[in-house]
């Protein structure tokens, strides 16, 4: 497999301005094209946008105007959002052009935008979210140096602290893209879209706690760009591939579990949860198989041991469900174990007794 290569903050804002210098692409195509991803990504989240409830919080610079436009286009997909915006409508509209561009249309749209003022007021705007869905997360890009300051240190915390899934526009509010460090406090995200490479930050030991699972976002800048300036010893690790179609489904999968869980909160038997995820595939479209028998070929022998996935997925995903106090290795020694005697790739192992399931979600491919 190709290495996909990594980039430092700075040769981002470099790639940035040839993009939109050199080869003529205009910023307002390249917002677009970075808030329509993260947005498909949230309704992947979400099973479906229609129906569901985001909260997509906002800064005042380009990442906020990610955000806008993200906003945009779940309102057209029928989600009910609002947008929480650190600061005053007339601060971002005097800001970044492409931002500013971005949040007249959803204004024009009559979708809700709440003008936070101080710390306090965004705390308390975002602790108010714990009926959504999803929370977007676009207070601050890949160009944030130096210790956060509020009013964005306390809605960090708030975020952080409302027990709802994140999903991070190009990079978790307050990590370092160059340490993978938090600059004093960062967002814990469950997904992070990142923007044409990926972060030489997101690499580093301790970073995918905050950043979730990355997926990078092809925006439209050409790739001869991207190999001229990357360097080539940058490469992001194996164990973060581009995204294919096993991720996509997981997605959806868990975008299911999220409204059992919701719905159910922890507690309760391993069987209630695997019939009401069996429910929520069902109302998705999404085919399953459940109690999958898994046989032990041995010396061109078929062994029946009494194995049974919960639930094979689309003939390409297992899924297997727990409720207990903290996942163990014999957990994730049964799903791989599953994995390969019935040849199915993707494992998705779903712990539902947490208090955010985003903790007790664990992803393995063979």
């Amino acid at each position: 497999m190709k290495s996909e290569p990594a980039a430092t903050r700075e040769e981002v804002r470099e790639l940035d301005r040839v993009a939109i210098q050199e080869y003529g692409i205009d910023g307002l195509i390249l917002m677009e094209n970075a808030g329509r991803w993260c947005a498909r990504a949230a309704a992947r989240m979400l099973g479906g946008a229609a129906g569901r409830k985001v909260a997509v919080v906002c800064g005042r610079g380009n990442n906020g105007g990610d955000g806008f436009v993200v906003t945009r286009h779940l309102s057209n997909w029928d989600a009910e959002v609002c947008v929480l915006l650190l600061g005053s409508v007339d601060e971002a509209l005097a800001g970044s052009a492409e931002a500013a561009a971005n949040l007249r249309i959803i204004l024009k749209m009559s979708v809700p935008v709440r003008e936070l003022a101080s710390a306090d007021e965004a705390a308390q705007a975002i602790r108010e979210c714990k009926g959504a869905d999803l929370i977007v997360d676009g207070l601050l890009g890949t160009g944030a140096q130096g210790e956060v300051r509020e009013p964005f240190r306390s809605a960090i915390e708030a975020l952080n602290g409302c027990g709802r899934p994140v999903l991070a526009i190009d990079v978790p509010s307050g990590l370092d893209a160059n340490t993978g460090k938090p600059l004093g406090i960062a967002v814990r995200a469950v997904r992070t879209v990142t923007f044409a490479v990926n972060k030489v930050g997101f690499l580093q030991p301790g970073a995918e706690e905050y950043t979730g699972r990355v997926e990078v976002a092809e925006i439209g800048i050409p790739r001869a760009a991207i190999e001229r300036l990357i360097l080539p010893r940058r490469t992001a690790s194996p164990r973060r591939p581009r995204r294919t179609d096993f991720d996509e489904l997981s997605d959806r999968v868990i975008g299911c579990a999220l409204n059992v869980h919701r719905s159910l909160g922890p507690g309760l038997l391993e069987s209630a949860y695997e019939q009401c995820l069996a429910h929520e595939l069902s109302a998705a479209g999404i085919a399953f198989r459940p109690q999958h028998p898994i046989r032990v070929e041995y010396k061109e022998v078929h062994l029946e041991c009494g194995y049974r996935a919960d639930l094979l997925v689309a003939d390409s995903l297992l899924v297997e469900v727990k409720s207990v106090d903290q996942l163990l290795p014999i957990h994730q020694a049964q799903i791989l174990t599953y994995m390969k005697l019935s040849g199915v790739p993707v494992g998705l192992l779903l712990n539902f007794n947490v208090r955010m399931l985003k903790d007790g979600i664990r992803r393995f491919v063979l």
